[in-house]
């Protein structure tokens, strides 16, 4: 069997992984993920490694803004990663 033929993605991982605290005040939360972006082409994934600190940034105070609600239940968690897909997307426009 031949599998469907799809352009080449470029895959970056932003190391290191991201250890965040998030929730306020109270007992200290933390959240520890990997985020790693997909890209169609090499002028995006010049444009991510440019721009990294701006990304790396912006998605921890992301994380940061989270609740327990939202990482507990998968539709937050999908919801989250909506929206570091959106920030990641929305600053690269901005900036480039």
């Amino acid at each position: 069997m031949r599998l469907p033929c799809y352009s080449l993605a470029i895959y970056i991982p932003l190391e290191p992984q991201f250890v965040v605290n998030y929730g306020g005040p109270g007992k200290l939360k933390y959240m520890k993920t990997k985020v790693t972006l997909r890209l169609a082409d090499s002028a995006a994934a010049d444009a991510v490694r440019h721009h990294l600190p701006f990304i790396r940034n912006n998605l921890v105070m992301l994380f940061a803004a989270q609740t327990d609600e939202t990482l507990e239940a998968q539709d937050g968690r999908e919801s989250m990663r909506a929206a570091a897909l959106a920030e990641v997307r929305d600053l690269l426009f901005r900036e480039d």
